[in-house]
């Protein structure tokens, strides 16, 4: 009996095709989905990072008497805080300007006395996790792109530049808004109204200050995201995101401690 072997048959080049386009049309579905995944798993991730940093914030208060850092014993060169916020601090007196040096202790951070000299730690909950999306749209401060990638060194090449700056900021209205009139009218004779005073120009203010003026702690933010959007081609510095770092949102957390995010007004600037 002559038994024929049947050749195996393969796919034709056409039916490669189909597969392939098939293949295609599905990760053309599937790639927005998981970017728009990723971009609301960043948000929830930064908002946690705004509550820890508001805990240990509220922490400081209490310890404090309601002052906002740097505290009442604010002294030159440092006086208040500086709007480009950096997410380190160290023994050298360049970092008194930023909050992390005053939340390191809430936090359960190493002592600065631990911190070797030239050196600086690293506070994670201080930096968007967003922020690494925006390497390439960095500003270099003076109108064109950073070359810099912050997060491959820790923010070094950041800290040695003299406006370098991280991915959050503290309180800094985009210009005459309803709670910076409110402390104006307020206090008319003080140097400043920022509640975390300005570097080597005033001191800080206290929560009583702030509430007794009128304002509502539960919606003036203390943390909030930080682009150049926000506060406009003035206040541009060195690494800091060109566009808003979770598109359409920014996240911030209050003066009452709680955190939540508010959609990017027309414009782009801070609207309070």
């Amino acid at each position: 009996m002559n038994l024929s072997k049947k050749t195996p048959r393969g796919f034709t080049l056409i039916e490669l095709l189909v597969v392939i386009a098939i293949i295609a049309i599905l990760a053309a579905m599937l790639l927005p989905a998981l970017a728009s995944a990723k971009r609301r798993a960043q948000v929830a991730n930064c908002l946690s990072n705004m509550k820890q940093s508001g805990t240990a914030l509220a922490m400081y208060f209490q310890d404090f008497n309601d002052w906002c850092p740097p505290g009442p014993n604010a002294v030159t060169p440092s006086m208040g805080l500086t709007q480009g916020q950096m997410p380190v601090y160290g023994s050298n007196t360049k970092t008194y300007k930023w909050l992390p040096y005053y939340l390191a202790p809430f936090l359960a951070l190493p002592d600065v006395s631990k911190i070797p000299a030239n050196t600086n730690a690293l506070v994670k909950v201080f930096c968007c996790p967003a922020y690494a999306n925006a390497i390439g749209n960095l500003s270099n401060g003076g109108g064109g792109r950073s070359g810099d990638n912050p997060i491959a060194d820790n923010y070094w090449a950041d800290y040695n530049q003299p406006n370098g700056v991280g991915s959050y900021t503290v309180t800094q209205p985009g210009g005459s808004t309803v709670y910076m009139a409110m402390l104006k009218a307020a206090y008319p004779n003080a140097s400043g109204w920022l509640p975390f005073g300005k570097e080597s120009n005033y001191g800080p203010m206290k929560l009583n200050q702030i509430s007794a003026a009128g304002v509502p702690l539960s919606e003036f933010w203390e943390i909030g995201d930080y682009d150049l959007q926000a506060v406009g081609t003035g206040g541009d510095k060195y690494d800091l995101a060109i566009t808003p770092l979770h598109i359409k949102i920014r996240d911030f957390c209050y003066f009452d401690g709680h955190a939540g995010n508010r959609q990017v007004p027309p414009g782009g600037l801070y609207d309070q």
